[in-house]
């Protein structure tokens, strides 16, 4: 019956039944969104690939996150390290969020130097893509305050991610100069994190479709925000030699290392 979600399966119940589980609550809760008037809001989907950090204090993580490292046994742990890169940055942009704080809140940890020269990060980002066009009416609007956050934390949180990555590369390295992919030899292992991710950003979107995703969550289309976290990147430019001046190494560099 529309309404009811469907009893959780015990503990020693199965993967398959859980995830059965999963779909049929999934359902559930998007008739309830169709059928009850009281219900404004959308539920959050179980299949989200969105990490999100709630008012609540809550980290959400989504079931998709469990995949990268079970679905496919024969990939080596390089492989796995390549497709985790997505999820290592999301994570590392949603716990950020969460230890340090919105600047705008006066009850945070950033003291007012630091909330002055985070904003000044902000503007330097925001001068690179200010406005997004409307495909519709053919009107430039400028971001919001949160686009531009959004925008400086996943700069911050492609960082951290590198970093592990490089940790973790390290014990399969061993002493070799570096571990490349048999059939990518031309490309560092450097080059290939920042593939992976400006990969797994991708988005099928046509132009109205993203300006509406822009408008619902308050966040830059997913070919700026990689722009962005990269073009300020200095281990970016050193992976591809990026001269100063060029299209993705800007003269005036916002990034925060």
């Amino acid at each position: 019956m529309p309404g009811v979600p469907p009893p959780l399966p015990s503990h020693t119940t199965g993967a398959l039944s859980l995830y059965q589980w999963c779909v049929e609550n999934e359902f559930v809760s998007s008739v309830k969104h169709i059928i009850d008037d009281d219900d404004v809001r959308p539920p959050r989907s179980l299949f989200s690939q969105r990490i999100e950090h709630s008012p609540d204090g809550v980290l959400h993580v989504p079931l998709v996150a469990v995949n990268p490292r079970t679905s496919v046994r024969a990939t080596s742990g390089y492989v796995s390290l390549l497709r985790d890169t997505r999820l290592s940055v999301r994570l590392a942009r949603a716990l950020i969020e969460a230890a340090l704080g919105r600047t705008s809140d006066e009850k945070s940890m950033w003291s007012p130097l630091a909330r002055a020269q985070y904003r000044g990060k902000q503007a330097c980002f925001l001068a690179r893509f200010p406005t997004l066009l409307d495909p519709l009416e053919g009107l430039e609007v400028h971001k919001p305050a949160e686009a531009v956050t959004t925008d400086v934390l996943e700069h911050v949180a492609v960082a951290l991610a590198h970093l592990e990555f490089r940790q973790a590369l390290q014990p399969l390295r061993g002493n070799m100069a570096d571990y490349r992919l048999a059939d990518a030899q031309n490309f560092s292992s450097e080059q290939l994190f920042f593939i992976s991710y400006a990969e797994s950003a991708c988005e099928a979107y046509d132009d109205e479709t993203a300006f509406r995703q822009f408008l619902l969550r308050k966040e830059s289309p997913a070919r700026q925000r990689v722009d962005l976290a990269l073009a300020h990147d200095p281990t970016f430019h050193q992976a591809f030699h990026c001269h100063r001046g060029s299209a993705m190494r800007p003269r005036h560099s916002c990034s925060f290392w």
